[in-house]
């Protein structure tokens, strides 16, 4: 079952609210640009961050549920075309 325009904007701007209330937490630091790179084998995603970033998984994945369960979230084929 497809989403519809909205939704995905709805779902969106959720996600890009959470993203940006993590990067303006703390201030700036210019010592970040003084670490060598990182090495190219190493992974993305570290395992600190995915034990950390679990709980805000599951709580998007339960939110968007009840939502779509309760007629918050509409299916696509019941949005009419008007």
């Amino acid at each position: 079952m497809p989403l519809t325009v909205v939704q995905i904007l709805w779902v969106n701007i959720i996600m890009d609210t959470f993203a940006a209330l993590a990067m303006a937490s703390l201030p700036p630091n210019p010592a970040v640009m003084n670490e060598p790179p990182r090495p190219k084998d190493e992974f993305i995603i570290t395992p600190a961050m995915a034990r950390r970033s679990l709980p805000a998984e599951r709580f998007s994945s339960a939110y968007c549920s009840v939502c779509c369960s309760t007629g918050v979230l509409r299916p696509a084929s019941s949005v009419s075309n008007n």
